[in-house]
């Protein structure tokens, strides 16, 4: 089986966390509240922490990986 990639493994987890995060929380919690949530709980190193500018705005790069 072909190896994951750094980019697809981490996506994997960030999902996983935000369903956990959400059920913690009774299935719902604000769209801008999740993000904070989700870092708490996936080890996030200094490449996924880089900043990049998406539509105008910085935006962390494991965070423009939702759209």
């Amino acid at each position: 089986m072909k190896k994951q990639s750094q980019t697809s493994e981490l996506g994997s987890k960030v999902i996983f966390a935000a369903f956990e995060v959400l059920q913690e929380n009774g299935g719902e919690l604000p769209g801008k509240e999740v993000p904070g949530k989700v870092e708490q709980c996936v080890a996030l190193d200094d490449w996924i922490k880089a900043r990049l500018k998406r539509a105008g705005k910085e935006v962390e790069l494991w965070q423009s990986m939702k759209s």
